[in-house]
């Protein structure tokens, strides 16, 4: 029966899982079907990329300028009802509030919750006012996780077998292949991951295409 191995680093690549879902089994298929390095941690390289797809899914996405001006509208007309709705309040119910505040830290007055509110309103006004002048809709980038993962077994590939990275769309398998993608591709199936062949496909042309202008311009600046 393989043999579970127990993660102790505590770094940000391990602490979420503790314990990794490669086994041995895993590790050796890869290192010998991929032909990875004999000294090269497999499973070390894939749990970082795994807990980066993990961290980054649950955050929150940057919203559109769209939506950004949709939430400050909403608080803006909040703020709006709670300053009429603490203005409205009879002097009994101010002195009743102002009583249960004395032994509270922060102290109620009325004029003084008004004045912050009244404050933080033109602020998000201003803000919005910035926001508007910003030209163009840049939007989310609704897959930096994934992209980030297949960076990170990009980098694991490379380094892991000393191998340059190909690809190539196949029209009669209708996909991308090559030995990178289906080592992405048994990665993804371990643990379960909703990433296709054509998102590693079309992200390791990118990927090769980017490397290749850099490399490029590098050899140019060295020349000159």
């Amino acid at each position: 029966m393989p043999k579970k191995k127990t993660i102790t680093d505590l770094s940000t690549r391990t602490v979420s899982t503790d314990i990794s879902i490669l086994d041995d089994t895993h590790v050796n298929k890869i290192r010998k079907e991929f032909s990875f390095l004999a000294d090269y941690n497999i499973q070390q390289g894939i749990d970082d990329a795994v807990v980066w797809y993990q961290l980054l899914s649950k955050m929150p996405k940057e919203p559109t300028p769209n939506q950004s001006s949709k939430r400050l509208d909403f608080i803006q007309h909040k703020i709006s009802e709670l300053t009429s709705a603490i203005d409205n309040l009879s002097l009994k119910e101010k002195i009743s509030i102002m009583r249960v505040a004395e032994n509270r830290p922060q102290k109620f007055k009325t004029n003084d919750t008004i004045d912050y509110l009244n404050e933080l309103s033109l602020q998000i006004a201003v803000a919005q006012s910035k926001e508007g002048n910003v030209v163009g809709k840049v939007g989310r980038n609704k897959k930096t996780h994934q992209s980030v993962f297949l960076n990170t077994l990009y980098s694991v590939y490379e380094d892991g077998t000393g191998q340059g990275i190909k690809c190539s769309y196949s029209d009669y398998e209708t996909r991308y292949i090559s030995d990178f993608v289906r080592f992405c591709e048994y990665v993804i199936d371990i643990h379960d991951l909703p990433i296709g062949n054509s998102a590693i496909g079309e992200f390791t042309q990118k990927k090769n295409k980017e490397k290749k202008l850099k490399n490029k311009s590098e050899t140019t600046t060295k020349n000159d």
